[in-house]
């Protein structure tokens, strides 16, 4: 069993649970997470590429956006995506941004060539952020890309691999994650 530890929380859960967009099953299930884990001690942190993607579309809409910021930054931490982040995401990028196979998984997920390159960035940045500042997985429900870059680097959990026990505030994550 263990307790605490810090983490990432990945985009779907922030749009899910803090925006409250997407299927109702989808932002119960998060908005539980997110309870769950704040009792046992865990820290989460948003890397700073995740508040770009969650706040654009609020461009004109600074109530809203004003309003995402508050409960944000209220309730976890920000990682930059400062200089030792930057020397990771140019690994990755080298890595993986010419991979014609990562390429047509994340082509099939996004079904649009164009978003392709702003999906590849913005899920290398979330990544070299939890990497370069040394966290203890990143929380995605993601499963191909993120889990791609971050291979070997640093675990990947979904939210269901976090099992709260009521009682003790202790949580589990399997062997295999």
């Amino acid at each position: 069993m263990t307790r605490g530890g810090k983490y990432v929380i990945d985009s779907m859960i922030v749009i899910w649970a803090i925006k409250k967009e997407g299927e109702d099953q989808k932002q119960q299930e998060a908005m539980s997470f997110l309870r769950g884990i704040d009792r046992i001690g865990a820290e989460l942190y948003f890397a700073a590429p995740i508040l770009t993607e969650i706040l654009s579309p609020y461009k004109h809409d600074s109530e809203r956006r004003n309003e995402l910021i508050s409960d944000i930054t209220q309730h976890y931490k920000i990682l930059p995506f400062d200089f030792k982040s930057s020397l990771e995401a140019a690994d990755l990028i080298n890595q993986y941004g010419k991979d014609p196979e990562l390429r047509a998984i994340l082509e099939n997920e996004t079904g649009q060539y164009h978003n392709l390159s702003t999906k590849l960035k913005f899920d290398i940045q979330i990544v070299s952020c939890a990497i370069a500042h040394k966290m203890d997985g990143i929380i995605s429900e993601e499963k191909n890309a993120i889990k791609t870059y971050a291979s070997g680097r640093i675990p990947i959990f979904s939210m269901n691999e976090f099992i709260f026990d009521g009682t003790s505030g202790l949580f589990l994550i399997p062997k295999n994650g």
